[in-house]
């Protein structure tokens, strides 16, 4: 169910490459709504590690990279 989260986007709304965060279409939202999604993927993955619903996708290296590059 978050696999959708993971790619990075070259237009519109989501995470790119530089480690920003885009949404409404054009609106840089980094510091707040990109603050809010990666503090709470990263506690989902924290809560989930060692579970049967721990989350494996390999794309969820976006996030972490994100968080590098923002």
């Amino acid at each position: 169910a978050l696999s959708p989260v993971f790619p990075l986007v070259t237009k519109g709304d989501g995470l790119y490459a530089d480690g920003s965060f885009i949404q409404h279409t054009t609106v840089p939202y980094t510091g707040s709504y990109g603050s809010v999604m990666l503090g709470g993927l990263g506690l989902l993955f924290a809560l989930l590690k060692g579970t049967t619903w721990e989350v494996t996708d390999p794309k969820r290296q976006v996030v972490f990279d994100a968080v590098e590059n923002a």
